[in-house]
């Protein structure tokens, strides 16, 4: 299955979901974590909860105005980024398939794809 993009790619990866067993993917799609499962493993579907186990408890190395994180806050500042461009996604489940999934093929390596 692949898309030039990976928005496309989520669209046909939801357009297979939607024919069941009828898709020729079906066996692959089967195989797919749901998007339940991606609640825990996902930072972009972390609850504050989760994210507040990153913080550090000596906030005394941090400077004014830096983030307590552990990583600084790379993660998150990343993960709110990638709120703008989720907020036009066919779909969470389908759009969170392809983006830990999806990789570049050939001829140039110009297009998104799911293999199995």
């Amino acid at each position: 299955m692949t898309s030039k993009t990976s928005d496309g790619l989520a669209d046909r990866l939801l357009f297979e979901s939607t024919l069941g067993e009828d898709s020729l993917f079906a066996p692959y799609l089967a195989t797919l974590p749901t998007l339940e499962s991606f609640q825990s493993t996902l930072p972009r579907f972390w609850t504050e909860k989760t994210w507040s186990l990153l913080e550090t408890q000596d906030t005394s190395t941090t400077t004014t105005g830096s983030s307590n994180m552990m990583d600084g806050g790379q993660l998150k500042a990343a993960v709110e980024l990638d709120e703008e461009r989720l907020k036009f996604s066919c779909d969470e489940w389908a759009q969170a398939i392809v983006d830990s999934r999806s990789h570049f093929v050939p001829p140039n390596g110009q297009e998104y794809a799911l293999t199995p």
